[in-house]
């Protein structure tokens, strides 16, 4: 249902964020894809299998999202700790419930593991509530700036890759192995170990640069970022990325029309244009991918049996779960086909915490999706590119990267970001004419 466009709301505070913050931000965006690390802990009997989900790793970015969680921790964990007790967020109490039970899960069933996802977990936090804490125009644009030109670079990488058919072997930037294959085409993966893993971040960098786009004067870089991610989007063949685009450029779509939004047009131009290219200049990638998703028995890639496979390990720990962490691990005692996580947000969580966990992840979830829905279109161009991938993959929350990427991810969704208020690089308003049209941000928005 459409209600009104919001009046605009006052320009945020001049006076800026910490320095400090910024620069760290800015310096964990970067450093994220990273091809860079070491092996911590090994699982017993995991021997010369190639498998992260046995083995506890540490990355570049460990070190900036810990001091992000310290820094967080001093100036903000005890004021926020105050105002939950005073007025509970429903998602924040949903979040807090998850942390409760992923710490009792821990507690039954302790590991290496699972240690290493309540740290990450609750890096990633202190990461959203940083990101969103933003309050200076110049600081967000910078951060959404980091965010594209590194989706941008990754994009490029993994196109190479494509056209080159494996990796050109750059240290630090590449991790060793083939790539996947698809009809003529190869999947790029840039710098991640998984084409999907680099669709993930794409996504999140597709929806920076459409805030950029909707919300900066000068429109055209954000465009170019757009397109760039969204042509590499197309060659990694992730059928999560090609709905959760086709998502939110509908969503981009009916706003242009109903509101004659040009910059709602211009991003549905960009997305399709951008993806066009990279569907058609490939090879037969996607002529593969769609006599795929045509088929009954492949359509799923195998994700009925990794539900099935969830259910019997829900059956065997329902109140308290295997384990966060634990998942393969624990698979290895009961009927299997693959080793794989569950593909599926709330069966994996479920599985590894509880019955009650995964139902507090469903409705944080629903929550969430109606939250965006009522703040109009910014919100929705943020929301709807990821969420595929956790319906129907699980590495936002069971891979490192995908963890601290959904630390940002939850950021750029807070209030102050998507609340359909568009600002130029300074923080002021953008000219008369923009101005009108990005008010269009609510066309989309439902009646609280």
């Amino acid at each position: 249902m459409l209600r009104p466009a919001a009046e605009p709301r006052p320009s945020p505070s001049r006076a800026g964020d910490p320095a400090g913050s910024v620069v760290l931000l800015v310096g964990l965006v970067l450093v994220l894809p990273l091809a860079v690390g070491g092996l911590l802990w090994v699982a017993p009997g995991t021997g010369d299998r190639v498998d992260p989900n046995r083995w506890v790793a540490v990355t570049p970015v460990d070190a900036l999202s810990l001091l992000v969680l310290v820094v967080w921790i001093r100036d903000h964990g005890r004021a926020l700790l105050r105002a939950s007790a005073r007025r509970l967020d429903p998602v924040c109490g949903c979040a807090l419930g998850l942390g409760a039970l992923l710490l009792l899960s821990l507690a039954v069933h302790p590991s290496p593991r699972g240690f290493e996802l309540v740290v990450r977990v609750a890096a990633a936090a202190a990461l959203a509530d940083t990101v969103r804490r933003l309050e200076d125009p110049r600081s967000r644009r910078t951060l959404l700036a980091a965010l594209v030109v590194s989706g941008a670079l990754q994009a490029v990488l993994g196109m190479a890759q494509s056209l080159h058919g494996r990796p050109f072997g750059l240290p630090g930037l590449e991790l060793d192995g083939r790539l996947y294959h698809f009809g003529s085409s190869y999947a790029g993966r840039g710098s991640f170990d998984h084409p999907y893993h680099l669709a993930c971040w794409l996504t999140l960098a597709s929806g920076a640069a459409a805030l950029g786009l909707r919300r900066d004067a000068r429109p055209g870089p954000w465009a170019l970022g757009l397109a760039v991610c969204a042509c590499g989007l197309a060659t990694t063949y992730s059928r999560a990325a090609l709905v959760g685009m086709a998502a939110a450029a509908a969503a981009a779509a009916l706003v242009a029309v109903v509101r004659r939004d040009r910059r709602a047009a211009a991003i549905v131009g960009t997305i399709v244009v951008g993806f066009a290219i990279g569907m058609t200049a490939f090879g037969s990638g996607w002529m593969a991918r769609a006599d795929t998703s045509t088929s009954a028995s492949a359509v799923d890639s195998g994700r009925r049996d990794r539900a099935a496979e969830a259910v019997r390990l829900i059956r065997t720990e329902p109140l308290v779960g295997v384990g966060p962490g634990r998942y393969v691990l624990a698979l290895d005692h009961v009927q299997h086909d693959l080793s794989l996580p569950a593909h599926d947000l709330t069966l994996q969580v479920a599985a590894e915490e509880g019955i009650a966990a995964g139902v507090l992840v469903t409705i944080a979830l629903g929550l969430l999706t109606l939250r965006c829905c009522r703040r109009g279109l910014d919100a929705l161009l943020v929301l709807l590119p990821t969420v595929p991938f956790l319906l129907l993959d699980v590495y936002p929350y069971a891979f490192p990267l995908g963890i601290a990427g959904s630390g940002i991810w939850l950021g750029l969704l807070g209030a102050g970001w998507t609340d359909g208020h568009a600002t130029g690089p300074a923080g002021a308003t953008a000219d008369a004419a923009d101005d009108r049209d990005h008010r269009a941000a609510d066309a989309l928005a439902v009646p609280a």
